[in-house]
């Protein structure tokens, strides 16, 4: 007895589609695309699909039922039910007859005689049991997720853009403010009895770290945050371009030609004529059977991640320079020397220990003026002393011309008069003289007095009478007596040797003292700076440069030729051109 229901099972290989050609490569396009056998089968009963899988091969290897139908487009019919039963008696009795495999008609089947149901199998199939994951590898692939989230947020060009605005806006602020100022400085300067814009106070400088907004915890992240957008942004983008464009792609179809940006067909023209020319014109270039690759200026798709690192370093060497810095300032007389390490303040990172205990001694200090008398230049002789005193390094520095010692720089920023030497004769000084060294103020921003003048005075009456004589000077080249009463009395040079009289006493003018102003700095963030400028200079010019990629596929005496650039597309579409007319002619 047949079996009442039985599948079959065919092949859902498509039918091949039919091909128009159209283009001038000949570019083909296929047909609307046949429905495949499967689609196309229709269900039968059960008995023909039965006969169909114990042997009625001829109906459907080559010539079946969906090669029939496609070409007929007529219904599938069931053969009748004698010519069913005449062929199964005819196939039953060939018992040497295989089974058809499953490549052609599916699975192999068993004729059964009889209708009772097919054995149990002996052994039960294994199970698989679900182990669910551990937390770390959970915890593994949360962070996995995040980071991917954090990374292309980062990424995002709007908030690279509103970072450095931010970081500009705060960095002019730090322009118009001064940094590293006493608190005695904004003060003065800055009052609470008129504030900027209505809030900008000593007292509000001086609590948001605006005196020194360069090493706050704020524009230290600002900074972070904006190298961590520069790293995402190459990462993301940058970095997988630039493999992209290392790879070597050969264009094996013509129709390949059809996506790039200059596509040519040229009929008589080989392969290694192009390689020639393209080699002259600085390209690189690689063959492989019929096909050819070339490339030039790889260096421009380089060139942006080259800029973002330039930008990390100038960040990084920023962040560092404002942890790490040591610096300090003083006014220093001729002939005095202090401790270098002191006179520079402590940063967060720590003190140099390497200079600990080296001194820094100013041997002289002179002005140069104009022939107006105004200021030109001053000079400071300078000499760093080991701590036994044994002088290590000595040095004339001036404006713009620091000593450089073991990274710290020691820059001539400012002068000042330290003291006046006088040779004192008459009254309670008596008559052989003393030489008295009296301490010089300046009197700048004094009521009545204009520009920069030192004054000094030598009381010359009992030690409960306030009078004396009141020395002024401008430079170190002259200075002005007067009397207690205010009255002028004379202006004698250092020089000269010249006595005058004031008061009942005789004043010869030894020496005018001066002091130099100097900047020490020790700042170990300024290479990574330099190097990060030059590199970006370097990498910004290197970045106009355009990465230009040529294929070619050889088809008999028929060569296609396409290309593309990411730059200078106009000079690039020349080039081809130019390339493709010196092509010679072939036979």
């Amino acid at each position: 007895m047949l079996p009442t229901t039985m599948s079959v099972r065919t092949s859902a290989r498509p039918c091949a589609p039919r091909t128009v050609a159209s283009g001038s490569f000949g570019r083909s396009r296929a047909a609307p695309k046949a429905q495949s056998c499967r689609q196309q089968r229709k269900y039968i009963p059960g008995y023909v699909q039965g006969l169909a899988r114990v042997g009625v091969r001829g109906a459907r290897r080559h010539s079946g039922v969906c090669r029939a139908k496609q070409e007929t487009n007529a219904p599938l019919e069931a053969p009748s039910l004698n010519d069913t039963l005449d062929a199964l008696k005819n196939t039953l009795d060939d018992t040497d007859s295989e089974l058809p495999d499953d490549g052609a008609y599916g699975r192999k089947l068993p004729v059964r005689a009889s209708s009772s149901p097919p054995p149990k199998p002996t052994t039960k199939p294994t199970k698989q049991t679900y182990v669910p994951p551990t937390l770390s590898e959970i915890a593994v692939e949360e962070g996995g997720i995040l980071f991917k989230k954090t990374t292309r947020a980062l990424s995002s060009l709007p908030l690279a853009i509103g970072e450095l605005f931010v970081i500009a806006g705060l960095s002019a602020v730090g322009t118009v403010i001064e940094q590293e100022k006493s608190p005695l400085f904004y003060i003065q300067n800055y009052p609470d009895g008129s504030p900027i814009f209505g809030f900008v106070d000593y007292n509000f400088i001086l609590t948001s770290g605006i005196d020194h907004i360069y090493s706050t915890w704020w524009f230290l992240s600002l900074l972070a945050l904006l190298g961590a957008s520069l790293a995402a942004c190459s990462s993301t983008t940058q970095v997988p371009m630039v493999k992209v464009a290392r790879k070597w792609e050969f264009l094996q179809r013509k129709a390949q030609f059809y996506k790039l940006e200059v596509a040519e067909e040229i009929d008589n023209a080989k392969m290694s004529d192009l390689a020639t020319l393209l080699a002259k014109r600085g390209y690189q270039v690689f063959t492989k059977g019929e096909a050819l690759y070339g490339f030039k200026g790889l260096v421009g798709r380089l060139a942006p991640i080259g800029v973002h690192l330039a930008i990390l370093f100038i960040l990084g060497g920023s962040a560092y320079s404002s942890l790490a810095i040591n610096r300090g300032s003083t006014m220093t007389p001729q002939g005095a020397d202090f401790d270098i390490t002191s006179a520079m303040r402590k940063s967060p990172l720590g003190t140099r220990k390497d200079m600990e205990g080296s001194r820094l001694r100013i041997n002289n200090f002179e002005i140069e003026n104009y022939a107006s008398g105004a200021v030109s230049q001053f000079y400071s002789d300078l000499s760093v002393m080991s701590a036994d005193g044994e002088e290590l390094y000595q040095k004339v520095v001036s404006v713009n011309d620091p000593l450089r010692w073991k990274g710290v720089t020691m820059y001539q920023t400012d002068w000042s008069l330290s003291s006046v030497v006088v040779n004192v004769k008459g009254g309670k000084f008596g008559d052989e003289g003393k030489n008295l060294q009296l301490p010089m103020a300046k009197l700048e921003e004094k009521a009545g007095v204009s520009g920069q003048i030192w004054g000094a005075f030598l009381p010359i009456g009992e030690e409960t009478e306030r009078s004396g004589i009141s020395v002024l000077a401008r430079d170190l080249n002259s200075a002005v007596f007067y009397k207690a009463n205010g009255e002028f009395s004379g202006v004698r040079r250092p020089d000269s040797g010249k006595e005058i009289e004031v008061e009942g006493v005789t004043l010869t003018v030894v020496d005018i003292v001066g002091s130099t102003g100097l900047e020490l700095k020790s700042d170990p963030g300024v290479p990574f700076i330099y190097a990060g400028y030059g590199g970006l200079i370097i990498t910004s010019f290197m970045s106009f440069l355009s990465h230009s990629q040529v294929w070619a596929l050889q088809e008999g005496g028929v060569l296609y030729v396409g290309g593309r650039s990411n730059r200078a597309k106009f000079g690039f579409d020349q080039e081809i051109n130019n390339v493709l007319e010196e092509m010679p002619e072939t036979n």
